[in-house]
């Protein structure tokens, strides 16, 4: 991931201007969130929350708040990078595996520990493979393959899961159609097409997709 491609992404621009906002805080404050981070990174390089093994999906979430309050340092990110490599190699969920993505993409902007190498399009292949099992006929994106209607969250996250991984949305139009089915008349998302009432997260999801 080249670092003048990746700031562009959806994920990229929010964290970049969560960085903004948390300049409002107190040194003080900002040192304190940090300092409790660090000491929540585990022996194997990951994180963890609040019982269970290290997985992705923490881990790119203690990343992505160092990140944001200046306090990822080269150690926190070499370590998290040997974590996230072995995680490669397992079969994840979906929100895992966007997760090792985002968090591995921190890892090389901050302090430069190359998680997913340039020249490894398999894995991005095999990604996007895995993508495309989730796809649904109207056009959005299931939970699992055995889905039969999509779900707006889920199109949300495999649609910055490609981006991240630089492998382009197959059927863009299809996702939109998806989408403009999804609109309440109240003026949010449903989440699925069964649903009755619009939802907060179903609203900032599909927002989020149009956006990226």
């Amino acid at each position: 991931m080249s670092d003048n491609e990746a700031p562009q992404s959806y994920l990229h621009e929010l964290t970049l201007r969560l960085s903004l906002g948390a300049l409002g805080l107190s040194p003080e404050v900002r040192q304190a969130h940090a300092n409790w981070l660090v000491t929540q990174q585990r022996a194997d390089g990951g994180f963890a929350g609040r019982e269970g093994e290290s997985d992705p999906y923490y881990t790119a979430f203690a990343l992505r708040g160092l990140w944001i309050l200046d306090g990822l340092t080269p150690e926190v990110g070499e370590n998290a990078a040997r974590f996230l490599r072995g995680c490669m190699q397992r079969r994840e969920s979906i929100i895992d595996l966007i997760s090792l993505v985002f968090a591995a993409a921190i890892c090389e902007l901050s302090v430069g520990a190359v998680v997913i190498a340039d020249e490894d399009d398999s894995w991005r292949n095999n990604i996007a493979d895995l993508l495309a099992t989730l796809r649904t006929g109207d056009g959005g994106f299931a939970k699992t393959p055995e889905g039969r209607a999509g779900s707006t969250y889920q199109t949300f996250l495999s649609v910055l899961c490609h981006e991240l991984i630089e492998v382009p949305v197959p059927d863009v139009d299809g996702i939109l159609r998806f989408l403009q089915s999804q609109a309440h008349d109240e003026g949010g998302f449903l989440e699925i097409r069964a649903a009755k009432r619009a939802g907060v997260n179903p609203t900032a999801a599909a927002i989020g997709t149009l956006k990226a």
